[in-house]
């Protein structure tokens, strides 16, 4: 029995290292190790060179996951084709056609196939259900989360985060913790009691006149790991203001502030009839975190109204 378990180890050994050098890759390899080894225990009474069997059987382990490999990418890539053809206002811009197509690669096969079967119903939940079954709940949260991390993706690599409904939990909860004491301490007078956040920058001269009475919303632009935000807030009169600042995540996990909140020094509006202003709906309208109304946009300080 020792001696069977030793033989069954060694092969698994060699299944591995020949995988491993065919694949280079260890996940790989142990999968491809793990089915050499199933098939070898059901053939094994038959069996007259095990190593030999173990060897050949290992490469066309191989050569069948580098034949699917192909295929997917193939098919991949006609998918990626399918998906753009879609939407003109992507065909019409190759910046904003680039950073989608670039953005398709951060989906999984699973997550690929299922925005296809979306868009093959047409856009409706309703309908793709009705063809594919499963939870109806299950279907729609799936798709909401595919919408949100194409969109991210996509405003990620054009060099904008559009509003806080996009970004990570993680990171939102850091942002608004920090506007949350910066409000407090800016309101007593207290700043200094932020060393953390301010730890990088001077507070000596630092004066600002914010009169926050509550945050609406912020959008944030994301450029060589430094977040650039621009918070929109009502003052005590119920006029709405705003202020900008920039910080980073440091390794500890903590939001440190690179440049001190100051009021934008030129805020331009865009017509949502002009032309930028379609593109940029046009763009939002794509993956819709909700029908009834558009998340702010922003990217170097313009709002679309």
């Amino acid at each position: 029995m020792e001696r069977i378990e030793k033989n069954i180890s060694e092969y698994q050994k060699l299944a591995f290292k020949c995988a491993l050098n065919r694949t280079g890759n260890v996940i790989e390899a142990r999968e491809i190790a793990s089915q050499t080894l199933t098939l070898y225990l059901k053939k094994k009474h038959i069996m007259k060179n095990t190593k030999g069997w173990i060897i050949n059987t290992t490469r066309n382990y191989c050569n069948k996951l580098f034949e699917e490999s192909k295929k997917y990418k193939l098919w991949k890539k006609e998918l990626k084709d399918d998906l753009l053809s879609k939407s003109s206002c992507i065909e019409r811009d190759d910046s904003l056609k680039t950073a989608f197509r670039d953005s398709l690669n951060t989906l999984n096969r699973k997550e690929l196939k299922t925005l296809y079967y979306f868009y093959q119903s047409s856009q409706s939940i309703k309908k793709m259900y009705k063809v594919y079954g499963g939870s109806y709940q299950a279907l729609r949260k799936r798709i909401s989360r595919i919408k949100k991390k194409l969109k991210a993706e996509t405003y990620r690599r054009l060099g904008v985060i559009a509003s806080k409904k996009i970004v990570t939990p993680q990171l939102e909860n850091l942002i608004n913790n920090f506007l949350r004491s910066f409000r407090i301490n800016l309101k007593n007078e207290t700043l200094e009691k932020m060393y953390y956040y301010f730890s990088e920058v001077n507070l000596k001269n630092y004066k600002p006149s914010f009169d926050i009475k509550k945050i609406v919303e912020y959008s944030i632009q994301f450029n060589d790991y430094v977040y650039k935000i621009l918070v929109i807030f009502k003052n005590q009169n119920g006029d709405i203001d705003s202020f900008s600042f920039e910080f980073y995540i440091d390794n500890k996990n903590y939001l440190k502030i690179k440049k001190l909140p100051q009021k934008p020094k030129k805020m331009i509006r865009i017509s949502i009839n002009s032309d930028e202003g379609k593109k940029i709906v046009e763009l939002l309208r794509m993956y819709p975190e909700n029908r009834e109304s558009l998340p702010a946009f922003f990217s170097n300080g313009f709002l679309l109204n």
